[in-house]
């Protein structure tokens, strides 16, 4: 499997323990920090699990469909947390379910024999999920108030809404990505 792989893999068990946490009440004093450093290393794990396979040349398809699986499951999991704990609007659970509403609108589209037209690749979408991660990140970390995350979950949400709509106008055909308007 090659250690991008191993990195993946390693991401899949961070996640699966931050699930783990759902289930119960906020931890306290010093386990309180266990939820942040999990999805943590989740995302400095998703910075290198990729580069490690294409370094090592080790590239596989499953390495690409459980990043992207471990992407979504990963982010929704820390978002349903920092809603539990107070640190997020409950709207934000639509910001964690947007990748799987986004596939299962594809899919729609597809069954319904409309077109879906491929995305070009963006540098901005990458950009925006990084930020919106290390967000979602960073407000689980204890010491920050949830007067700070509540505020900070509007400005964060914006680019992340434009994004996927901008997203949703092109693989509907509304909007062609070569055009200026894209």
């Amino acid at each position: 499997l090659g250690y991008g792989n191993g990195m993946t893999l390693a991401r899949g068990l961070c996640t699966m323990l931050l699930a783990g946490f759902l289930f119960a009440p906020r931890p306290t004093d010093g386990l309180a920090w266990i939820p942040a450093i999990l999805y943590t290393v989740e995302r400095l794990l998703d910075y290198f699990d990729g580069y490690v396979a294409r370094i090592t040349g080790q590239e596989t398809k499953l390495g690409a469909i459980l990043d992207m699986e471990f992407d979504g499951l990963g982010f929704l999991i820390a978002i349903i947390l920092g809603i539990q704990y107070g640190q997020l609007p409950v709207w934000y659970l639509v910001l964690g379910l947007a990748r799987q509403l986004f596939v299962a609108g594809m899919w729609l589209r597809q069954r319904w024999n409309k077109p879906v037209y491929a995305l070009p690749p963006s540098d901005n979408g990458r950009l925006i999920a990084g930020f919106q991660t290390s967000f979602v990140s960073i407000i689980l970390w204890p010491a920050l108030s949830p007067q700070i995350t509540l505020l900070a979950s509007y400005l964060f949400a914006i680019p992340l809404i434009f994004s996927f709509g901008r997203d949703w106008l092109v693989v509907s055909g509304v909007l062609d990505a070569d055009s200026s308007a894209y």
